[in-house]
């Protein structure tokens, strides 16, 4: 077997490979031991290419059996019908002469994905590695080679193919060494088994779909010196807090392989800090839907384009870092931008761009990969980006005492001019400040704390009584920057009562007494809305509750305690916001419990027995679960707000994010609202590299 090869640039343990590199081999007849070096393609293509072809088999490392398919006439008969880049082949030619066989050696065929046992892979390295240097970043994997007589194999031809038998799974990407990873102190010892996998995966997935890799590159994960993160001479350098950056940075190393390749500039040293860093995200966002099952689409629409409604600024003034960072601007704005250019272009282009062989400046390049020029992109992506993610209109400021202090706790309702129609009413701002998305008018603005309602807001940001009195305020996409002041605010105690099956609480006798006399001060029952409202002055107050007679507790909380020993005072004071919005927006349940239930499956749907669900709030672990056969697990917990950790006794997935799955962060978790008016149910995937064995399941 004979093979000419393409010039590349040389790597320790494979070779850089061009996108047009051919590979020369020549068949005998009888059997060949070969590897499918082209693109993936119905296996016609080869009978087409080797006329005396007349059978053709592969192996099925997950069934550990073979895959034929013979030429019958016109048909091909048998259960290989697709042939895939890496795959080792044996070829049985007709006749009695040798036959000559050129065809593509694409860089992918260096990316071989392992199972565990016998596998027939190809080898797109060096011609002629010895066997033992060409896997050893397998280490102790490998248990055995052979070529294709049986024998031990010793040295690995390009493009030829051989036996590989490895003690468990591994993707393999030959044509570059594999990274390195350097923990600092802040990765727990049992996280960094799960992040060299992760690490391992974005190596192999970017070698198997950009045929590329970076030599000799480093990961430090845990490095709390440069911030959340970043590249430098082929160093990666994540905070124990950013480690969902690992796809997206080493995009970075990538960019700048192809640059050096090509005898060009750095990328953020040449082109906009948009292209960069949209092609970063773009790159990273395929790979996540590769790995955890979601949908590319599903991301730009729900999370990028609300976003970038948020961003004023057109993308052609995003060119510098100084730029693109300025009041959280982020990177959604480049990624629907580069997004945009690869569906117009197709998504070959953007690596084209990148890996063009050419010195000529980014803007030449990109009207080559792109099919227009940068200021036709700039208008036409403008003109996109306002019928997709029309700009957001905002009122936006900051309540604060009379005395200049923030005030937190405030509610701020948005109401039409008449005062009487509403908008838009927020949530509760415990910053002090405000920011509310509007369509783009003017409006009247209210305030409350819990069900009390405060005041409008008046000229010169004082607080007025009635809408009649209120200043009308006009929107902006930058927000409206208004500062608002208050004097003294409610003096009363209000709440809602919960019954037992959480539907509200009509006819509960509720009682104030003062903390310090003992004296009843005011009484209310709650309405058919289960509220109730007690006028008391400034005071610390104990609250009962009976119903038709019957003693049923005192306020502890947000459940009742059976003795007054263990009744939480209510503290009113008009002057002070957070006690107004404590005495103000009471929850009180006649119910002790509420329950949250949730499922876990595999990728494809299917439940999972036996894993361990740990449902925690910031004070610690507070509750915990296993899945049944169904996969179903269910918490009984006070209402509030949970973080859960997911795993088994060998296998720690991490902590359940419902946008990518797991993170290792639990600061980054999804927070999961227990509450007695319901919370939906949780629905987690394992992800599809899970190994069911290696976890216990």
């Amino acid at each position: 077997m004979a093979a000419v090869l393409g010039v590349g640039l040389g790597s320790t343990n494979g070779t850089a490979r061009a996108a047009d590199d051919t590979l020369t081999t020549t068949l005998q007849p009888g059997w060949n031991l070969v590897g499918w070096t082209e693109g993936e393609a119905e296996v016609a293509a080869i009978f087409e290419a080797l006329p005396g072809l007349e059978a053709v088999y592969a192996w099925d490392a997950e069934a550990q059996s073979f895959r034929g398919a013979a030429w019958v006439g016109d048909e091909f008969p048998g259960e290989l019908d697709t042939l895939t880049p890496g795959m080792g082949l044996w070829l049985f030619l007709g006749g009695d002469k040798p036959v000559t066989w050129t065809r593509p050696l694409i860089p992918q065929s260096g990316a071989v994905s392992l199972a565990e046992g016998w596998n027939l892979v190809t080898w797109a390295g060096r011609d002629g590695a010895p066997t033992e240097d060409a896997l050893e970043p397998l280490g102790d994997l490998v248990v055995a080679t052979e070529d294709g007589s049986g024998a031990a194999s010793t040295a690995l031809a390009t493009g030829g193919a051989f036996w590989l038998n490895v003690s468990a799974a591994k993707d393999w990407w030959q044509l570059t060494e594999p990274p390195v990873v350097i923990f600092g102190r802040a990765i727990p010892k049992a996280d960094r088994e799960a992040l060299e996998r992760e690490v391992d995966r974005v190596f192999y997935y970017y070698g198997r779909t950009l045929g590329i890799g970076v030599p000799q590159v480093r990961f430090r994960l845990g490095d709390e010196r440069h911030g959340c993160g970043g590249y430098l001479g082929r160093t990666i350098f994540l905070s124990a807090g950013c480690l969902h950056g690992i796809a997206h940075d080493y995009v970075h190393a990538l960019q700048e392989e192809m640059a050096v390749r090509n005898g060009r500039p750095l990328p953020w040293e040449s082109e906009p800090v948009w292209l960069v860093e949209g092609s970063a995200e773009y790159w990273a966002s395929q790979y996540r839907v590769s790995q955890y099952a979601t949908s590319h689409e599903d991301h730009i629409q729900h999370s990028v384009i609300p976003s970038v409604q948020r961003i004023p600024v057109p993308l052609s003034r995003l060119r510098t870092y100084a730029t693109l960072l300025v009041r959280d601007r982020g990177y959604d704005l480049p990624q629907l931008a580069v997004d945009w250019l690869v569906n117009r272009a197709g998504a070959d282009a953007l690596l084209a761009y990148y890996n063009y062989p050419s010195r000529s400046g980014w803007t030449s390049r990109f009207r080559l990969a792109f099919g227009l020029s940068v200021s036709e992109f700039y208008e036409e992506f403008e003109a996109y980006r306002a019928e997709v993610a029309p700009p957001l209109y905002r009122i936006s400021g900051e309540i604060r005492a009379y005395s200049g202090n923030l005030l937190d706790g405030v509610k701020v309702a948005v109401y039409d001019r008449d005062g009487e129609t509403l908008v838009l009413e927020s949530t509760y701002h415990w910053d002090g400040e405000f920011a509310l998305e509007v369509p783009e008018g003017s409006y009247l603005l209210s305030f409350s704390a819990g069900d009390c309602h405060i005041g409008w807001y008046g000229r010169l940001g004082r607080v007025v009584s009635s809408a009649k009195q209120a200043e009308p305020v006009t929107t902006s996409v930058r927000g409206t920057d208004l500062e608002v002041r208050m004097r003294t605010l409610c003096q009363r105690i209000e709440g809602n009562v919960r019954d037992a099956d959480q539907t509200v609480a009509e006819g509960v006798r509720v009682e104030a007494f003062s903390e310090a006399s003992g004296r009843r001060v005011a009484t209310a029952d709650s309405d058919a809305a289960g509220k109730f409202s007690l006028p008391v002055p400034d005071g610390s107050y104990l609250l009962s509750f009976s119903r038709d007679g019957l003693q049923l507790g005192w306020y502890s909380g947000w459940e009742l305690t059976p003795g007054r020993s263990g009744a939480k005072p209510v503290v009113v004071d008009g002057d002070n916001i957070q006690q107004v919005f404590r005495a103000t927006n009471l929850v009180v349940l006649l119910a002790v419990r509420v329950e949250f239930e949730g499922v876990v499956r595999y990728p494809d749907g299917s439940p999972v027995a036996g894993v361990e669900i740990i449902a925690a709030t910031p004070g610690g672990s507070v509750a915990r679960a296993s899945t049944d056969a169904d996969g179903m697990f269910s918490f009984q917990v006070r209402e509030g707000s949970y973080v859960l950790l997911v795993r088994t006794d060998r296998c720690q997935f991490g902590w359940y994010h419902s946008r990518r799955g797991f993170t290792g962060d639990r600061d980054q978790a999804t927070r999961v609202n227990a509450s007695a008016r319901g919370t939906p149910e949780i629905n987690i995937r394992l992800r599809p590299s899970l190994d069911p064995e290696e976890c216990g399941l």
